[in-house]
């Protein structure tokens, strides 16, 4: 078999199918550890930093208790600091319950230290590391600049003092009493992490690249036994799961997978562990089973959402219920499994236990709590009752704002003011005070007198006997109503601006990574058109590579996609008919869209031709039909989408504000859902305004919807009533122009024998475009060096017909080489290629001296089309 294979296996074989593969493997891996790892590590150095910030927050909070107790005159300032240092000095965190805080002062001598009591009182001022660094010295320093700062320095490894390595440490001054309070972390334990998931990697890419060769092997082999792929390609299949799954074993972090219904599939050790069952136990079992009904609800959303959307969901956090009786919370990423068919079939996950993380939030939070507990704030408005709500005392504040006297009030229940409707709420509330927990805070909307909306804060505080009985509750409320106002106000502006940023971040990530991803799809998109023009039309690697040529192309066009709709590409307005993108909408929308709603669409006659961007039309489709069948989830539910043309003439203006008189295509979605309500109906189109639970709606569908059609110059109207569904009518102008065909015929390759100078500091690239260049009879010097290929231009400036150079170049720019070309020989043919440059277009390219812009990836067709266009323009 092995000589039989080796006779199938050519030089020519290796050069057209391996290679390309072989180069998309080693782009592939060095980006995981060139790009990823570093990110990786930098990011976990930075939430380590501000995990030590939080925490030295939190015990500074600490000390201004006590501080506030020493205000009031219930302490003395020495007495609060001996407590706060016994106190600080038992705090402990971390996985091995090691990690620390210490004091110093600002001269500085050490004040406390849990692992260096022998510095304690020490004048630290000339205390060095094993590096010289006078960390005690840059404490200061750092809290006198900002008062608080990052410090890194060498320290003993927590209770070891005879293991020195490197520490980051976040120090924070305390003014009142002159201390500096502070906390680090160990960047052993960072580089033990990095260390660990470079490892795993290692394994993984190796098995991945011995996959990858086998396969390689496999399909040379089957080019002349069809009959037995299927038969190899699922014992390849077979063997690649098991390593997978034999992957999945050395992963710190849990693996899942689940059916539609919840129950496990499979998982890998470090799951079962979590879970606490053993494995073949957990085969089948339903994933209620460890997790109580409040988690159980939000997990079940979660993945139906995922159903829905068909998207990865990130970090949702989960409470498993151990059958020992304990409990572990885990961190969750969530993705939808899909059968041979694309049709949903399972849930898959990765989990992360994060309960020492939750349980150092925890631990800080609840102490926070029993000292803010001790400070008691006087509001404007006092009363008390007993326990069976009898009215005691009431203030005079108390009695002016809610308009009565004293004597109205006393050995009166409080039930009496308060709504039948709301007084279940208001007793469970005070029922929920107990010995451990005697005071608690809730803020209550109600409508006064005069019918005006007011919100009221009320602090309320269990009192008890000596036999642990309440005999007594204190309520002391203030009225917070502008407060409560300004604060909605915030959040309003806060969550635009929270989407602004998104938005401009998602804009400026794409932008980057379409400029990298569109050069690595060069590299694949150049090889595989050289590896297809060297086989014979009959050789059975053709139809995989044009396979990878298509998933490139494709690839180029989601690209596109992501830049449009991160507003990094062009948003150009063409004339489209609605009717063919209602069609490619509705396919995407069926497998998500319920089995018992039906969908009815209706076109009456032949469409007219609106001016629009096709994304912007299907995400208007989108928005509409994902709201219609939410309004029908519970009900045998029909929606209708119809298209029709009308013209609005100058009488009927007024019913139509905001249209001009003319042809308009009226695009209408309709439903016999729930219906929408008239008070929230001139609502729908506000940013941010949703009436659906957490996790099925952001408030910004409609509001997207309405700008897009307004942009337009067209308007949306709506009709409700509740139980009786809902009708969205759209209506878009019309224009007198035609669609735009795509051009079908084959157009022979045009070539030439002209001398071109290429430069792309990507050799890769520079290397293809050399061999496509020639192949179409041109003469080609390359440079991967801008000032080299300027240097080579001014030697010989006659030599050239053509210059062909990259956007983005270390050293010089794309536009700058151009300008010193054309210094140098005004008039010279320039074509300008780039991946992504939101700087370049076509105008751009032309006022600065360039002929054409080509964008990354092009085939050589495209290619040869530019260059003929540019030397010979038509």
């Amino acid at each position: 078999m092995l000589k039989r294979m080796l006779n199938i296996i050519t030089a020519q074989t290796v050069i057209n199918v391996v290679l390309p593969v072989g180069l998309t493997v080693i782009l592939f891996v060095g980006a995981v550890f060139l790009l990823t790892l570093p990110a990786f590590e930098d990011s976990l150095i930075a939430e380590k930093r501000e995990t030590i910030k939080e925490l030295t927050n939190l015990t500074w909070e600490l000390l201004n208790d006590f501080e506030q107790k020493v205000q009031k005159g219930e302490l003395s300032r020495d007495r609060a600091k001996q407590l706060a240092c016994e106190t600080i000095n038992h705090f402990r965190y971390g996985a091995e319950k090691k990690d620390y805080f210490w004091i110093n002062d600002m001269h500085p001598r050490m004040v406390m230290h849990p692992y260096r009591p022998d510095l304690n009182g020490s004048d630290l001022t000339g205390f060095t590391d094993p590096e010289g660094n006078r960390l005690f010295v840059d404490f200061v320093k750092a809290v006198k600049t900002d008062g608080q700062g990052y410090v890194r320095y060498m320290w003993q490894w927590k209770d070891d003092p005879d293991h020195i390595v490197p520490k980051i440490s976040f120090v924070k001054e305390f003014k009142p009493w002159g201390w500096i309070i502070g906390t680090g972390i160990y960047l052993e334990d960072v580089q033990a992490r990095i260390d660990q998931l470079s490892k795993n990697l290692k394994i993984l890419f190796s098995l991945i690249l011995f996959i990858i060769v086998l396969l390689s092997f496999y399909t040379i082999r089957q080019a002349g036994q069809n009959e037995k792929k299927k038969a190899l390609a699922e014992k390849a299949l077979k063997s690649s799961e098991d390593r997978y799954r034999t992957i999945l074993k050395i992963f710190e972090d849990g693996y899942f997978e689940v059916d539609l219904k919840g129950n496990m599939v499979f998982c890998n050790d470090a799951m079962s562990k979590m879970i606490g069952y053993p494995k073949e136990e957990l085969m089948g079992m339903n994933n209620r089973r460890y997790m109580d009904e409040e988690n159980a609800k939000h997990v079940y959303q979660t993945f139906n959402e995922v159903y829905r959307t068909g998207k990865l969901h990130k970090s949702i956090d989960w409470k498993l219920s151990r059958p020992d009786g304990t409990n572990r919370w885990i961190e969750t990423s969530v993705t939808l499994i899909r059968d041979s068919e694309n049709q949903p079939a399972g849930f898959r996950g990765v989990v992360r236990d994060i309960s020492e993380r939750k349980s150092a939030e925890e631990a800080m939070q609840q102490a926070k709590n029993r000292y803010q507990a001790i400070v008691e704030d006087m509001p404007a408005m006092i009363c008390r009752f007993r326990p069976d709500y009898t009215l005691t005392f009431a203030n005079e504040n108390y009695c002016r704002y809610f308009h009565t006297t004293t004597e109205e009030l006393i050995g009166k229940k409080l039930t009496h003011f308060i709504p039948e409707e709301d007084w279940h709420k208001v007793e469970k509330h005070y029922q929920s005070l107990t010995f451990n927990s005697p005071m608690k805070t809730y803020v209550q909307k109600a409508v006064s007198q005069t019918g005006e909306v007011r919100w009221r804060e009320w602090t309320d505080r269990a009192l008890f006997n000596n036999q642990g009985k309440i005999t007594e509750y204190q309520s002391l409320g203030r009225d917070i109503t502008d407060l409560k106002l300004a604060a909605l106000e915030k959040e309003t502006l806060e969550k635009q601006l929270r989407h602004s940023r998104k938005m401009e971040s998602i804009g400026t990530l794409t932008g980057g990574i379409a400029h990298d991803f569109n050069n690595i799809l060069s590299i694949i998109l150049g090889n595989t058109e050289i590896a297809l023009d060297d086989l014979s039309e009959w050789s059975p690697a053709r139809r995989n590579l044009t396979e990878i040529r298509n998933a490139t192309l494709r690839a180029k066009d989601v690209i596109q996609q992501l830049l449009s709709f991160s507003r990094k590409a062009e948003q150009l307005l063409q004339p489209i008919r609605i009717d063919t993108i209602i069609d490619g909408s509705l396919k995407l929308l069926r497998s998500s869209i319920p089995s018992n709603i039906t969908i009815q669409k209706t076109v009456k006659e032949p469409i007219g031709i609106i001016m629009a961007d096709p994304t912007q039309i299907h995400q208007i489709i989108l928005n509409l039909c994902t709201n219609a069948f939410h309004a029908m989830e519970n009900v045998k539910g029909r929606m209708d989408i119809e298209l029709a043309n009308t013209f609005i003439d100058e009488s009927d203006l007024k019913n139509h504000p905001g249209l001009y008189a003319g042809n308009h295509v009226v695009l209408t979605v309709r439903d016999n859902g729930e219906g929408i309500e008239e008070g929230i109906l001139e609502k729908i189109f506000d940013p941010y305004f949703t009436t659906k639970e957490v996790g099925k709606g952001t408030g910004m569908g409609l509001s997207v919807v309405h700008g897009i059609v307004k942009n337009y110059g067209g308007i949306i109207k709506v009709e409700s009533r509740v139980h009786e569904g809902a009708c969205f009518r759209i209506f878009f102008p019309a224009v007198n122009v035609e669609c735009e065909e795509e051009e079908k015929s084959s157009v022979e390759i045009p070539k030439g024998n002209e001398k071109i100078l290429f430069i792309d500091d990507e050799e890769l690239i520079a290397q293809i475009a050399q061999k496509q260049l020639e192949r179409l009879g041109y003469s080609v010097v390359t440079e991967t060096d801008p000032l080299n290929a300027l240097d080579t231009f001014r030697s010989t400036p006659d030599l050239f017909d053509l210059v062909i150079t990259d956007m983005t170049m270390p050293q010089m720019s794309g536009e700058k080489l151009v300008q010193e070309i054309t210094k140098i020989k005004p008039g010279m043919p320039i074509i300008i290629c780039t991946g992504y440059n939101d700087k370049i277009t076509e105008a751009v390219s032309q006022k600065i001296g360039a002929r054409g812009l080509l964008m990354k990836p092009f085939g050589i067709n495209e290619l040869a089309v530019m260059i003929k266009n540019v030397i010979n323009p038509p």
